[in-house]
């Protein structure tokens, strides 16, 4: 009797194009920021990131008319804000409106595209008081992914530390990135003083799947 054997072989090649490509930043960012922005092509994540206000009222975060995530809310109490994070993988291409509703009060907000980038995950945050040289943020991620974040701190301005690029920020708020693999597997900042709260998660980097199908006949 003959059979058909079908066999599915499925490959999953790494990206090699990952990079962060453009960063936009805002200070004193009040109501709705809404902007236009390239946010490329190809596979890709959008980060949103910043420091709100005394509740955690932005929403409707959306590029393309596409929805972001809440990965990431800290209440830091301590100078009366909400430091939060957002991402997309983006369906979308080229320029398109970036939005992000119920802003008030807001320090700094910064928007980045990761380019050859998974969805971010395994997201953490960190906190403590008094004064240190060292502040960080790990989520322990992969030895092929990045590390996106940021920092706050009320009553010193905060600086990058090592293995970590800011990418915007004012005074003692920030958003920073490990600008390329996290091979430390943390954000790392420093201050002189005072209360602080770091946060963070993974990019992964993109994988390609490639799916091989194999056709057999036998006789039994």
């Amino acid at each position: 009797m003959k059979k058909l054997l079908l066999t599915l072989l499925i490959l999953l090649l790494p990206n090699v194009s990952f990079a962060a490509i453009a960063h936009y930043a805002s200070y004193d960012a009040t109501n709705n920021f809404s902007f236009s922005m390239d946010g490329g092509s190809g596979n890709r994540v959008i980060v949103f990131s910043g420091s709100g206000d005394t509740t955690d009222n932005i929403s409707g975060v959306t590029w393309n008319g596409e929805a972001f995530t809440k990965f990431v809310t800290v209440n830091f109490a301590a100078i009366g804000r909400y430091n939060v994070l957002w991402c997309l993988v983006p369906t979308g291409t080229g320029s398109q409106t970036f939005t992000a509703s119920g802003i008030t009060g807001s320090s700094v907000m910064t928007v980045s595209v990761y380019t050859g980038a998974g969805n971010c995950k395994n997201n953490v945050t960190n906190s403590g008081s008094g004064a240190t040289s060292i502040i960080t943020a790990s989520p322990a991620p992969a030895s092929t992914s990045w590390i996106v974040g940021g920092g706050g701190n009320d009553a010193s301005a905060i600086s990058a530390g090592s293995n970590t690029t800011m990418r915007s920020g004012a005074s003692s708020q920030g958003q920073a990135d490990s600008n390329g693999v996290a091979s430390p597997t943390a954000l790392n900042f420093t201050h002189s003083s005072g209360a602080w709260a770091t946060y963070a998660v993974e990019i992964p980097e993109a994988v390609t799947s490639i799916i091989m199908s194999f056709w057999q006949f036998f006789d039994y």
